[in-house]
C-alpha cells in the first residue's frame, strides 16, 4: 500500500545489492554518515542522492515502497522555507531559503540511503552486521553485548510497532468524533498507540524470556544465517564509497 511504513521491511528481490554482505553494506552506510555530517554541501547533497537513487535502481525496488510523506511534515517544511525566505540572505534574499533546502535534501538524502538498506537487507542480518561493526570497542571495555542485544531487539519491533501505530490511525478515523478540541483527540491517540505498543513490548519480552535471554554479540555476530563472504561485489560498493568521500572531501 503506498501509504505503509516500509521502514526496515526487507523487499525481497534477486539483485547485487539484495546478496551484498550485510557487514559491507552498514560500514558503508555508517562510512557515509560520518564523512557527509561533516561537509553538508551541495555536492554532498548530490553525492547522497546519487547513491540512494543509484542503489534502488539496481535493486530494482518497486516504487510502492516508497512511504507518502504526511501532510503535517508537508506543511512543516513548507513553514520552514518560507521562515528562510523572509529572512534573507546573499544572493540575491534566496540564501535563508537556499539553506534551508538544502538542509531538508541532505537530511531526507540520507534518510533514503538507510530506506534503501532497510528494503535490502533482511532484519534478522542487521544485528549480525552492527554486532561486527563494535567488535573492536570490546577492547576499549565497553558493554557491546548490551548494546547489540538492544539493538537487534529494537529492530525486531520497529516494524510491529509500525503495524500497531497504523492500525491504531486507522480505526481512529472510523471512530466517532466525540473530542471538541483537536488536542484532545490528539492525546487520546498518543495514549491508545503507546498502550498498544506496551503491549507488544511485554509479549516480545516474554518470548525472549522463554527462549532463555537475550544472546550475547559473539552469538548474534557469529549466526550461520548470514554468510561472511567478501567478493567482486564488495570490492565495489568498498570504491563507490571511496569515490563519494573523495569527491565530498576535495
Amino acid at each position: 500500500m503506498k501509504n505503509s511504513l516500509h521502514l526496515l521491511r526487507y523487499v525481497d528481490n534477486d539483485s547485487v545489492v539484495h546478496h551484498l554482505n550485510p557487514r559491507a553494506k552498514i560500514l558503508a552506510l555508517v562510512t557515509i554518515l560520518l564523512v557527509m555530517s561533516f561537509d553538508a554541501s551541495w555536492r554532498a547533497v548530490a553525492v547522497i542522492w546519487t547513491i540512494a537513487v543509484g542503489g534502488a535502481l539496481v535493486a530494482r525496488l518497486p516504487r510502492s515502497v516508497t512511504p507518502r510523506p504526511p501532510r503535517l511534515l508537508l506543511g512543516a517544511i513548507v513553514i520552514t522555507c518560507l521562515l528562510g525566505l523572509l529572512a534573507g540572505g546573499e544572493p540575491y534574499g534566496l540564501g535563508g531559503l537556499i539553506l534551508q533546502v538544502r538542509l531538508f535534501a541532505f537530511t531526507i538524502g540520507l534518510l533514503a540511503l538507510s530506506l534503501v538498506l532497510g528494503w535490502t537487507t533482511p532484519t534478522a542480518d542487521l544485528p549480525v552486521a552492527a554486532a561486527w561493526l563494535l567488535r573492536p570497542l570490546r577492547r576499549l571495555g565497553l558493554n557491546v553485548d548490551d548494546v547489540v542485544a538492544g539493538l537487534a531487539l529494537a529492530v525486531r519491533a520497529l516494524p510491529l510497532v509500525a503495524d500497531e501505530f497504523s492500525t491504531v490511525v486507522t480505526l481512529s478515523r472510523f471512530r466517532k468524533r466525540t473530542f471538541a478540541s483537536p488536542i484532545v483527540a490528539g492525546m487520546d491517540l498518543a495514549a491508545t498507540a503507546t498502550t498498544a505498543t506496551v503491549r507488544r513490548g511485554i509479549e516480545m519480552g516474554e518470548a525472549v524470556e522463554a527462549r532463555g535471554g537475550s544472546p550475547t554479540a559473539r552469538q548474534i555476530e557469529q549466526s550461520p544465517s548470514v554468510p561472511n563472504r567478501w567478493g567482486r561485489p564488495e570490492a565495489v560498493l568498498a570504491l563507490v564509497v571511496a569515490a563519494a568521500v573523495a569527491t565530498v572531501i576535495v
